[in-house]
């Protein structure tokens, strides 16, 4: 699939159960520093509160649909590995989209192939200063499937950008919940919903 192995920012993770919870606490063990850091940083927003409320919602409709369920239970299983409260986890792993920040989303991504069928996928990241450094090149090898993706540790596995084995392409936009709104999926778990698909 690549020549990854000596680049600093790779990580392959092998899941031989094919089960989410095992993925969960590989990725918090894998990660841990990178992790506690963003939880420590996201602890010391004033808005934690706000945050926590939209958080609640998030859950709510992530407990609504069978894929929601599974990817509760990977982050369930990060935040257990970790010793941290799982809401707070969660919050922490769905930031971006429960700020009230109006910035605007300027990440890029794009995909394209090669004569020989070799894949490229390239991502500027515009985020806020800090990310680019957080950002990871994860491949995971899981219940017969295997995945090229972005992975922002502490965030659900393979929700930011990627590509699956079957060559299905994707990439997702953050949605910001503002005051008003009812409970909703995360983009994130939509995006986790499309690189799990088969075809």
């Amino acid at each position: 699939m690549h020549n990854l192995e000596n680049n600093p920012r790779f990580r392959k993770i092998v899941v031989e159960s094919g089960d989410v919870a095992e993925l969960g606490e590989q990725l918090g063990t894998l990660f841990r520093p990178e992790i506690l850091g963003i939880f420590e940083r996201d602890h010391s927003d004033p808005n934690l509160g706000d945050r926590m409320d939209r958080t609640t919602g998030m859950i709510e409709a992530m407990e609504g649909v069978d894929f929601g369920k599974k990817h509760l239970r990977e982050l369930y299983a990060s935040a257990d590995v970790l010793g941290v409260p799982r809401k707070e986890y969660v919050c922490s792993s769905v930031e971006d989209e429960t700020e009230d920040c109006p910035r605007s989303d300027r990440c890029s991504t794009g995909v394209t192939t090669a004569l020989d069928g070799s894949i490229l996928l390239a991502h500027n990241e515009d985020g806020p200063k800090g990310y680019p450094n957080l950002l990871y090149l994860t491949e995971v090898v899981m219940g017969g499937m295997s995945s090229l993706h972005g992975l922002y540790p502490g965030t659900l596995d393979r929700n930011a950008f990627g590509v699956t084995q079957y060559g299905l392409v994707y990439a997702v936009r953050t949605h910001r919940q503002h005051r008003g709104r009812g409970p909703r999926l995360p983009a994130h778990s939509i995006a986790r919903y499309l690189a799990d698909a088969p075809n």
